[in-house]
Order: structure tokens, then sequence, then C-alpha cells
């Protein structure tokens, strides 16, 4: 939104206290510590690492020795987060008081559908920022595909967000994906445009003319190729559902597993697409916060 009088102002809260340092030197993590409450006992530093306070560039850090290195940021918070979690298809990187960033695998769904509703990333957090207190709640940003892995993100309020999803392009600075196409591309980079709208079947239509659907934007640029495969980065100016697969599909060149859109059964057992890059501004901190996911090793080919 670029009407200011419509954007909110998100504040932290009163009870999230952080200090923030910047590493002058190579230490580890408990000698800094220590180093930096010299007033407090080894058991009460220690305290700090075992409730998951403790973030070195933004992801939370458990080990005592881990090395910390001159430039590094080190933020230490007041809030406790729970340290009781079993997961089925997914793992915590980041978890703050306002939201969650997690690495999905291939297979689970990120909400619940009409047949499951249970097994979701959604339900899974859910239940696990209950643990702290039954007023906790979790809220959808965005989804991934159940086919597809990588990382993704949820809100732990509704102010945050109405926020985020309003001024979505503004606060997400970038989504990357890479997937696995079938054939070997000509072009190494380039741009598709058009149109998506949906049939009867929940099946993507796209189109050429603007009044039929919604603009989806994609840019790709080839990382590697051989006689059968393309490894295909995409980055997205538009966020609609299934648009990378749709725009695979019309380079005539569909993501490895993708029966929806006319690829052939997958030589990995999965479908070959995975989120692996997202950078947004934290709708309070109003830091850039930075998120990876490694290309799952099945992937990779030669």
């Amino acid at each position: 939104m670029n009407n200011k009088q419509n954007e909110k102002m998100l504040t932290p809260k009163s009870n999230d206290k952080r200090a923030k340092y910047i590493i002058d030197e190579t230490i580890d993590l408990m000698s800094f510590l220590q180093k930096t409450f010299p007033e407090k006992s080894r058991n009460a530093v220690k305290s700090y690492l075992v409730h998951r306070q403790v973030y070195v560039n933004n992801q939370i850090i458990t080990q005592f020795n881990y090395t910390l290195k001159p430039g590094f940021e080190v933020l230490i918070s007041s809030s406790k987060i729970p340290t009781t979690k079993s997961f089925d298809g997914l793992s915590i990187v980041y978890e703050d008081e306002y939201i969650i960033v997690i690495d999905k695998n291939s297979g689970l769904l990120s909400i619940a559908t009409s047949s499951e509703k249970e097994m979701t990333a959604y339900s899974q957090l859910r239940n696990y920022v209950k643990q702290l207190s039954e007023k906790n709640k979790l809220f959808v940003l965005h989804r991934l595909d159940k086919e597809t892995s990588g990382v993704m993100m949820f809100a732990k309020s509704a102010e945050i967000q109405e926020e985020m999803q309003r001024n979505w392009q503004r606060y997400v600075t970038k989504r990357t994906y890479v997937a696995v196409l079938e054939g070997c591309l000509k072009e190494d980079e380039g741009t598709f445009s058009s149109y998506l709208t949906e049939d009867r079947t929940s099946h993507k239509v796209e189109s050429h003319e603007q009044r039929h659907g919604r603009e989806a934007i994609t840019h790709f640029k080839v990382l590697k190729k051989n006689e059968k495969y393309s490894m295909v980065e995409f980055k997205l100016d538009t966020g609609r559902k299934n648009q990378i697969r749709v725009h695979a599909q019309s380079m005539g060149h569909p993501i490895i597993g993708d029966k929806k859109y006319g690829g052939k059964p997958s030589p990995i057992g999965r479908l070959g697409l995975h989120a692996n890059i997202l950078e947004f501004i934290h709708p309070v901190l109003k830091t850039t916060m930075l998120f990876k996911s490694p290309i799952p090793f099945k992937m990779n080919f030669k």
C-alpha cells in the first residue's frame, strides 16, 4: 500500500526486551556471554542458551561452543522459547514474539484440507505455541504446495497477519525457488508474464489477456543442465497459486513429477520444486531477515 494513512505502525511488545551486540573478535559464544554478563553465574548464562534466547545473525543458537566472528550480530531476548517440540516434516529455523519461519519437507500440507486437518505445518505449529499459553495463536501468511519443500513463515497475531498480507510486496523483498525441469532449456534466462485464472477443477489456466485472471510475472535463470534435465532458479514478482508450475509448463519444460501441469512421473519420487530463499522486512523490528534452505539432495544431478 502506498497510502501512508492505511499503513499500521507495529511496535514491539513491552515485554520483548532485546540486547544487541556486534562482535569485534573471534570468540566462542559461552565466553562472550560470560564476558558480557560478568555478574551472572555460569549456569545463569547457560540458561540463555537452554531457553533459546540467543540469536546469531537472526538464527537461534544453543551450542555453547559456537564460534562468533567479527561482524556477527548477537541478539539476546528476554523471552524464553519453549524447548519441548517434536515435528513431523518441518523444522523451525527462526522464531520470536511475532513470527515463526520454518523449513518444510515435501509431502507435508501447509494448512488443512477437507481430507487432512491434523498432519499439517499449521496444526503442528499451532499446538507448539499453545505449550506456553492456551491464549497463543498462529496465523497463516502464505502457503507452499504439499509437494513443494522449503522455507515459509507464519504470524503470531492477527494484527501482523493483516499488516503483512496487505503490504506483502513491501515486506517480502525476495522469494526464490529452485526447480528441476524436464529437458534442456535453450535460453539460459528470461521472464514469463501472463494472466492466471482457475477452472472448475482448481487447475490454473493461463492467458495473455488482462481480462482473463490476475497478472503473474516470473523470472528464470538456468543454474545447470544436461540432456535430460535443467535446474532453474525462479524469482517471483507476484505470488499466484501454482505460478511457477504453470509457467514451467508453458515453457515446454514442466517440473519433474508435476503430473498436474504436464510432467511425467518423478524420477526422484517427489515434485522437483523447492522454496530456497525468503527475504523480508520484519514487521515489528524493521530489520531485513534472510533465510535460505539448501537444495534437497534428491534434486541435484550431474
